[in-house]
């Protein structure tokens, strides 16, 4: 496992992938039977977390690079000499997917909302 210090380019698009695993996928899990029900063991199809635990996550991903490899609560940004300063849960990149995750969310869980 790597260590959160060893942060690249392509941090913010590792966090935005494991909030989008959660929040936006349905996964199958295996469930134990019942008192009464055959052995096998069913499947479940869980459903995708909702915003509140998006947002959650990233607060969880900031406060876990400020304190593990004490970033700056600055966004994230590339440096001339090619270098990154700040926290990768706050650059564009995650910014954008939350911006369009959300979106998404209201957009199923309002029907009286038009969605275009």
């Amino acid at each position: 496992m790597r260590d959160v210090t060893e942060c690249n380019v392509r941090t913010p698009q590792y966090i935005a992938a494991w909030i989008h695993d959660t929040c936006e996928k349905e996964h199958d899990i295996s469930v134990s039977p019942k008192k009464g029900e055959s052995p096998s063991k069913r499947r479940v199809r869980e459903k995708p977390a909702t915003w509140s635990h998006a947002l959650k996550m990233r607060a969880a991903a900031s406060f876990g690079f400020v304190t593990e490899s004490n970033c700056e609560p600055t966004p994230w940004m590339q440096l001339p000499d090619r270098s990154f300063h700040g926290n990768p849960s706050l650059s564009k990149t995650v910014t954008i997917y939350m911006k369009s995750l959300r979106k998404k969310k209201v957009c199923i869980y309002s029907p009286r909302l038009l969605c275009l």
